[in-house]
């Protein structure tokens, strides 16, 4: 089966997900003036680092099985 765009799916709602994190760090920020702020952004901004887009994630989605 070759299914690329839930590949596509997939990186969309991860990128969603951790900018939701960083998002939420910023909000934390303007409105109570913690200094925890930044484990938020930093929390989020390591989550998009680690899901950059790999080639070998399209290549497993195009597999073909026998």
């Amino acid at each position: 089966l070759q299914k690329l765009g839930l590949v596509q799916q997939a990186y969309v709602v991860a990128f969603a997900l951790c900018d939701v994190a960083v998002l939420f760090g910023v909000i934390i920020h303007f409105l109570t003036g913690s200094p925890y702020y930044v484990a938020a952004i930093a929390v989020g901004g390591l989550g998009i680092l680690m899901h950059f887009p790999r080639k070998q994630h399209l290549l497993d989605a195009t597999y073909k099985g026998l």
